[in-house]
């Protein structure tokens, strides 16, 4: 819990109270931006959006309990006979004001920031860290993949009193979104996890990508560490160039700065592999774990964090909902729920799980990858591309873009038997409850808008 007096918070935004005392100490995890979850003693903090604005629930906040509303100071002027006797926290702009005060928590805690931004494994290598770290400092992480300029700030918010880490997740769709971030958190450390294809619909090339990316060492200055995946040959190069700051690789291979070597799966079917004399045996399934959660090692260990702490903390990290999670059915069908998002490359990964889990029959629900632009087609017919026509049993696809999946196959020579392209969820259950048996795999894969985990309820 974190608390703070309304006069710091007005020193942080330059704003201006009506109806409230300055002495008065409130709890910043209790900050809501949906009028509809305000319970008495929260504070409402309404945000403007191309079709909506939050600022048309003040009122409605207000007698559902809340302490407080911050309003804009030119929404309070147009509506002045309407909110003159509420308690309000006036500023210029209500995103700006959470923004300012997150700001203002991170600098006056002196807490490190360690920062990370990726086309793909942020959120789980956000996790490793923070699970490596929480053991031996007071440590706060974005919730989830709360990961943008309301998200990140509203984590700061939320974070303990007395944090001494911030392990915050940067993400991104367009240039200029991880330099306002990086606004609000410079960090210490930074980390890279990989350039893929995903938000080419917006940046054009992997170059423009890994460019905005970059963003993410605006504010760092020469004490700062850039860490990076030395498997990724854009992130690699980096490494020849002049910085300001210490540019460090990861990878397996002697050419990483932090190697990893004796990578290989054990009979929980989840990786083991050594790096600095550490022994890492990962509690989440999918070899790209293992690039996930070297990041974790490798700052706690330079933060002073014993061996045993480190090893503890990755161990126990048990992945994120949604995640590369198992689950079965009620008749014994095995479900591997990656369902949260998709790219070209967490398809790999997917599909690699996929084979090492194999005991008996394989099926795949897949559906379309977002964000891909004038690759969409080339980037699911390589989805289709990565799949095994020998070891896999079932294919089904639901979306526009993911017929191209099922189209490849067929142009590989997959039984065209195999794939079918369902419009619905009920129709993919009805096909998966016929023909699947217990004990068999279905891995469920798709972009988050897709929602592919809808089919599970339906599955007996």
């Amino acid at each position: 819990m974190r608390k703070s007096t309304l006069k710091t918070l007005l020193r942080y935004t330059r704003g201006r109270l009506r109806g409230m005392e300055e002495d008065l100490e409130v709890d910043l995890s209790r900050i809501k931006t949906d009028s509809r979850q305000i319970t008495g003693g929260d504070l409402f903090l309404p945000l403007q959006g191309d079709r909506f604005d939050g600022h048309d629930f003040i009122l409605e906040a207000l007698r559902e309990g809340a302490l407080l509303s911050f309003c804009s100071k030119a929404y309070y002027r147009a509506h002045e006979t309407a909110l003159r006797d509420w308690p309000l926290f006036l500023v210029e702009d209500t995103g700006g004001g959470l923004q300012d005060m997150a700001r203002g928590i991170i600098e006056s805690s002196g807490a490190r920031v360690i920062a990370v931004t990726g086309s793909t494994g942020k959120t789980s290598t956000k996790d490793f860290i923070f699970s490596a770290l929480e053991g031996s400092f007071v440590s706060a992480r974005t919730r989830g993949n709360f990961n943008n300029a309301i998200g990140m700030p509203l984590s700061v918010l939320a974070s303990p009193a007395a944090t001494e880490v911030f392990v915050l997740e940067m993400g991104m769709n367009h240039a200029g979104e991880i330099r306002e971030l990086v606004g609000i958190a410079p960090p210490d450390i930074a980390v890279i996890t990989n350039i893929g294809a995903s938000h080419i619909e917006f940046l054009g090339s992997k170059e423009n990508i890994l460019k905005a990316k970059l963003e993410i060492v605006d504010r760092m200055g020469p004490g700062g560490l850039l860490l990076v995946n030395g498997e990724d040959p854009l992130l690699k190069a980096l490494k020849k160039q002049q910085w300001p700051f210490r540019v460090e690789t990861f990878g397996e291979g002697g050419e990483a700065d932090h190697p990893l070597v004796s990578v290989a799966m054990n009979p929980m079917k989840t990786y083991d592999y050594q790096l600095h004399g550490l022994r890492i045996r990962l509690g989440v399934y999918g070899r790209h774990n293992v690039l996930n959660s070297a990041p974790g090692v490798i700052i706690a260990k330079g933060l002073g964090v014993a061996d045993e702490g480190i090893q503890s903390g990755i161990e126990a990290y048990q992945g994120e909902k949604m995640r590369l999670k198992r689950q079965s059915t009620g008749r014994g069908l095995l479900i591997i729920n990656d369902a949260y998002n998709a790219s070209v490359d967490s398809y790999a990964s997917a599909l690699t799980l996929m084979e090492e889990l194999k005991e008996r029959g394989t099926a795949l629900f897949f559906g379309d990858m977002f964000e891909m632009g004038a690759m969409a087609l080339s980037g699911h017919r390589e989805v289709g591309d990565l799949i095994s026509l020998e070891k896999t049993d079932l294919v089904l696809t639901k979306g526009e873009a993911s017929m191209a999946i099922g189209q490849r196959l067929l142009e590989r020579g997959f039984n065209p038997k195999k794939w079918i392209h369902v419009a619905t969820f009920e129709e993919a259950a009805e096909i998966f409850n016929e023909i699947l048996e217990p004990g068999d795999h279905l891995l469920i894969k798709g972009s988050r808008g897709m929602a592919m985990e809808k089919v599970i309820p339906l599955l007996t």
